[in-house]
């Protein structure tokens, strides 16, 4: 096992699961912009535009749980040390939790392997013996890097349409 390493959000993490759902709102205002700038006016921009309402539609849960999660999130550090004990902290909070401590880490998965935008979004629920819970979202760490630094100790996985935050 590597030595202690240090998690948390950063823009690439970021990027990778909204990349979908922002290209999708980018990419229509952006030919219209350049269609006006062209001065090409046989471009159907109602049409465009109402398009882009109705299938901008489908983005929006990918999101509202990005935004959940970087709530969730935001300012949080974990750090894993050798003996696999978690250190959590945030703006207010510095908590550690010893490995004998963990009575199991659920992993709640989004998108049940389909083309969703927000397939692939996970949370982690560590759960201790003395029935706190603590909140990991794939924003900081992903299910396989967790797995792996646990070395698979207590994983349960539960897939969901949509996990948001409320499975705890």
């Amino acid at each position: 096992m590597d030595s202690e390493k240090v998690y948390k959000m950063s823009f690439f993490r970021h990027l990778y699961y909204i990349f979908l759902s922002l290209i999708f709102f980018l990419i229509v205002p952006g030919i219209v912009i350049y269609s006006v700038i062209k001065g090409n006016s046989d471009v159907p921009y109602l049409g465009m535009f109402i398009y882009w309402h109705i299938f901008g539609i489908f983005f929006i849960p990918g999101f509202i749980l990005h935004s959940s999660y970087y709530v969730n999130d935001r300012n949080k550090t974990i750090k894993i040390d050798e003996f696999e004990n978690i250190t959590i902290s945030n703006d207010y909070e510095i908590v550690t939790i010893k490995k004998p401590y963990i009575e199991t880490i659920t992993n709640h998965h989004s998108g049940i392997h389909n083309s969703t935008t927000w397939n692939g979004y996970n949370y982690s629920v560590i759960k201790l013996k003395n029935g706190q819970k603590y909140i990991i979202t794939c924003l900081i760490i992903g299910i396989d890097e967790l797995d792996k630094r646990l070395s698979g100790r207590i994983l349960i996985r539960k897939n969901h349409f949509i996990s948001t935050l409320n499975y705890q």
